[in-house]
């Protein structure tokens, strides 16, 4: 028994290798993305200008903290969640000689890479690694965090007391995560 524990182990490990080597992503995708009514609605028309509150973030060191997922992809995340001791949560950081550096957590598997933020807004992520626990199974709310910060095209700060204190990524003008500072 502890033999064919070890060979599905070896295997989900080697299934989850394979899959982030050959950039596969999980089926199952995240509900779609439909802001709260506490985000402006970008759907409105297709030349439609409502953005998220405050300012689009053109410089990467204004994200330099640890941000914990208050909504992904228009669903409320539990702010208490926490599994082995981690909560959903996305840290920027300085990286010498590269671009700064991402990491964040699916609630199982850590992940990470670099990122870049254009003179005009652009944003985008980069994963360059990822630990291969065997977790089975996956979850939902942590796959779209990992979802989020990889489809992210812009990133929003909204100061509370001219503290930048939630972080809103969006792709193509859809607010998809929020975040609040730690």
């Amino acid at each position: 028994m502890a033999k064919r524990v070890r060979e599905a182990r070896a295997f989900v490990v080697a299934v989850i290798v394979l899959t982030a080597a050959s950039g596969c992503t999980s089926s199952s995708e995240p509900p779609s993305a439909k802001p709260s009514s506490s985000q402006p609605s970008a759907s409105a028309s297709a030349d439609s200008t409502d953005q998220p509150d405050g300012a689009l973030v053109t410089d990467p060191e204004l994200l330099f903290a640890t941000w914990r997922a208050t909504e992904l992809y228009g669903r409320a995340v539990d702010p208490t969640l926490r599994v082995g001791g981690r909560h959903l949560n996305v840290s920027f950081a300085k990286s010498e000689g590269k671009d700064p550096s991402w990491s964040s957590t699916d609630l199982c598997n850590s992940i990470g890479g670099h990122y870049t933020v254009g003179h005009a807004g652009a944003f985008e992520t980069r994963s360059q690694w990822s630990t291969a626990m065997a977790c089975l199974p996956g979850s939902p709310v942590g796959e779209s965090n990992i979802k989020a910060l990889t489809d992210a095209d812009q990133a929003w700060l909204d100061p509370a007391d001219g503290v930048p204190a939630q972080l809103t990524l969006t792709a193509n003008g859809e607010p998809i995560a929020v975040y609040v500072k730690r």
